[in-house]
């Protein structure tokens, strides 16, 4: 049967199985005693959304004026369960020593959750939340792709009168124990982004202490998802939208602020907090660092570029930890009178010493062996038992050697994909394929739904944009010459830039060589992301396009997956028909964008 019916199906199924767990939960949960500090692991939060300046879950026993806090920080964990139990365990273990000192730790993620893996996708994300809840998160970020599942049901966007664009998230938002933050999107007319649990900030009480957290979200956003789902938000500057959140935070009482922001920026080494010097310092999160007056926030976790961080930049720690729940961040502070003193930055913590599909093995923490946590393993079980012969379906297809992708430079999986989507459609002349559209890389070996599903998570849709050749260069020059987005994949055509009188000058070519002049008429697939303005790509160019045509019978990816079914037998990134180095289908005169002409 149709997969995404199929999917549809299990999804109600998977509802009603995490009803009857939760109301199981909660029952148990109304029966039992609370939990001593030293009796770890601990009880979910209450279901109900926590009234502001309330007592985190576990409140710590021992009352100290000397309180050690460390927060835990997350990011763009995309749907990736399959570490979050031992990372329960870490939790577990950190929560007993900070409790039995009369501290505490928060739990905060900077966003990117639901969108990306099989489990989470075809239950919206209640997956993961169920997960979050399990482990006790204090709050939690929007990112860009919160708002990639549109309304409630199989329909990526609203289609129907009346459907709320933002269905699936807001489900989200009411399933989870704690509050979903964002203090700089708002409606178009100039009303809030809010509801129940969705708000700005939140002020709570840890281990007797005030804590404000506040939470943005990437100046991109609109721009990097889809576009029907957030045509009637419009975004604020994140420097302005911080101050007047800290503000009232700090207005009403809060001793130390916490920023969660899915905006981050890039390291290379974690040696010593202070040495910046292997970080790009034009990145979003220290640029916003830098603009803060001293004071503002006492820490920051960042997120959106899946990279990690573990810095002091202008006097604010700042942690973010790569991403797909491989690892985790975490600052100490010192509270004592109304003195707040950072005590460490810990460089990301690698939660498997192997990777996760061959086994979790995780390092002592805290000066205890760490074990998974039996709650959080019994909150995703029934989301991993609905897609387990889904995910395990063979596509008849053997890798002999590793995909990997890329978003600075051509790949052997940038150009399959585009591959793909070209044979699936051969009355086109080009395709293109974002760089963020491809998630993750392939290793060597059978090919299996699940894995094909986390390359390529999205519902989009194919769609046909018409155009001259001199358009389409239009569009490869700016995309050249900007960095806003990762480099596109291509198929069809050749492309060659050269550096003339100071000026990017692109030549298009057919696969044979021969030169495409400007006048030609151009069949170009993409997707509706792409299309209806993702990534900036067309932006330029939309009084230039001729005609635009989005294909709705079936989700891009279900193609893709046919396709490769129907190729069969092996495949090799080393096919120079599929990449070969010495005849790159996309010649720059160099290595890195944005290309600067002298």
């Amino acid at each position: 049967p149709y997969v995404k019916r199929v999917i549809a199906l299990q999804l109600l199924v998977m509802r009603a199985s995490w009803l009857l767990a939760a109301s199981s939960v909660f029952a148990c949960a109304l029966a039992s005693e609370p939990a001593p500090a030293s009796s770890l692991p601990l009880a979910p939060p209450s279901a109900a959304p926590s009234p502001p300046l309330h007592s985190a879950p576990g409140a710590a026993a021992k009352v100290s004026k000397r309180k050690v806090l460390s927060i835990v920080g997350t990011n763009d964990v995309h749907g990736h369960m399959e570490r979050l139990a031992w990372f329960g365990g870490y939790l577990d273990n950190l929560r007993r020593r900070r409790r039995a000192e009369g501290g505490d730790v928060i739990v905060v993620d900077a966003g990117d959750l639901f969108q990306g893996t099989l489990e989470s996708n075809a239950s919206e994300g209640a997956a993961m939340v169920a997960a979050y809840n399990a482990l006790g998160y204090h709050a939690l970020a929007l990112g860009n792709h919160e708002f990639d599942f549109g309304p409630e049901g199989p329909a990526s966007t609203a289609r129907l009168p009346g459907q709320d664009p933002r269905g699936a998230l807001m489900a989200r938002v009411r399933q989870a124990h704690f509050p979903f933050l964002n203090a700089n999107l708002i409606r178009a007319d100039g009303s809030p982004l809010a509801a129940p649990n969705l708000l700005p900030s939140a002020l709570l009480k840890v281990a007797g202490v005030a804590l404000g957290i506040l939470g943005v979200t990437t100046e991109e956003t609109l721009r990097s998802t889809l576009a029907a789902n957030v045509r009637d938000l419009r975004i604020l500057p994140l420097r302005e939208s911080v101050l007047r959140e800290a503000d009232r935070l700090r207005a009403k009482g809060a001793r130390v602020l916490i920023l969660l922001a899915h905006a981050g920026g890039k390291c290379r080494h974690f040696d010593s907090p202070e040495d910046v010097s292997s970080c790009e310092h034009d990145q979003e999160i220290f640029t916003l660092a830098r603009a803060l007056p001293a004071g503002t926030v006492d820490a920051i976790v960042g997120g959106h570029t899946h990279a990690g961080v573990a810095h002091r930049v202008a006097g604010i720690p700042i942690i973010e930890s790569f991403s797909y729940g491989r690892a985790f961040g975490r600052i100490d502070l010192e509270v004592e009178g109304k003195q707040t003193k950072l005590l460490a930055i810990h460089p990301p913590r690698e939660i498997c010493t192997r990777p996760a599909e061959e086994g979790c093995v995780p390092a002592a923490y805290e000066g205890h062996a760490v074990l998974p946590s039996e709650e959080v393993k019994r909150s995703i079980q029934p989301f991993v038992d609905a897609t387990r012969d889904l995910r395990a379906r063979p596509l008849g297809l053997r890798l002999t050697t590793p995909f990997w992708r890329s978003r600075d430079r051509e790949s052997p999986l940038g150009n399959l994909v585009t591959d793909l989507m070209l044979e699936s459609r051969p009355d086109h002349d080009v395709a293109l394929m974002n760089s963020g559209g491809i998630r993750r890389d392939l290793a060597a070996g059978p090919l299996h739904y699940g894995t094909f599903f986390e390359v390529y998570p999205f519902d989009n849709y194919f769609a046909t944009l018409e155009m001259r050749a001199s358009t389409l260069r239009q569009v490869l020059t700016q995309h050249w010459t900007q960095q806003k987005a990762g480099m596109v994949a291509i198929s069809g055509i050749e492309v060659e830039g050269r550096c003339k009188e100071g000026k990017l000058q692109l030549e298009l070519r057919s696969k044979e060589g021969r030169a495409i002049a400007d006048s030609t008429l151009l069949r170009v697939l993409a997707h509706d992301f792409l299309a209806s303005g993702g990534d900036g790509l067309f932006a330029a160019v939309k009084e230039q396009i001729l005609s635009l045509r989005i294909d709705e019978s079936e989700p891009l990816r279900e193609v893709l997956v046919q396709r490769l079914r129907a190729r069969g037998g092996t495949l090799s990134a080393n096919d120079p028909a599929l990449y070969d180095p010495k005849r790159p289908r996309m010649r720059m005169p160099s290595r890195r964008r944005p290309i600067r002409c002298p």
